[in-house]
């Protein structure tokens, strides 16, 4: 997940929720979406690691 920020703090622009394979490619791709659209604006992961395959055998 990135979000648009000025001088640290929300900006108020569009925040971006992708899914990829990998967290790293989601990562990736949100922060050039996040760049693309919320021109002046800082992007920065606010959250990551949501792919993390988690399984316990029970």
């Amino acid at each position: 997940m990135a979000a648009p920020q000025i001088n640290g703090k929300p900006s108020g622009g569009i925040t971006y929720y992708i899914g990829r394979a990998t967290s790293q490619e989601a990562s990736n791709d949100a922060l050039a979406a996040c760049r693309k659209k919320n021109t002046g604006a800082q992007c920065k992961l606010i959250y990551e690691n949501c792919t993390e395959k988690i399984f316990e055998r029970f």
